[in-house]
């Protein structure tokens, strides 16, 4: 359940800082469903590697470890 993101957005994952994966021209990463700003550095933190993603429980939805226990659904 990885969304492809284009190259020119983001290489490295926003959490850990490692290298995406990358296949078919695009650097594939998961986008963490919490609230990380508007500013380009503060997106870009959001898209994070498979990894680093963790996947709630209750709604389903990925999140970083930074946002998983805090977000609505608990």
């Amino acid at each position: 359940t990885t969304q492809p993101v284009p190259a020119v957005m983001a290489t490295k994952c926003g959490y850990c800082g490692n290298q995406l994966k990358f296949k078919n021209g695009v650097y594939e990463s998961i986008k963490c469903q919490g609230r990380h700003g508007i500013f380009l550095w503060s997106v870009l933190k959001s898209f994070i590697c498979s990894k680093c993603a963790q996947k709630c429980k209750d709604c389903k939805k990925y999140f970083c470890p930074e946002h998983i226990n805090n977000h609505r659904c608990k």
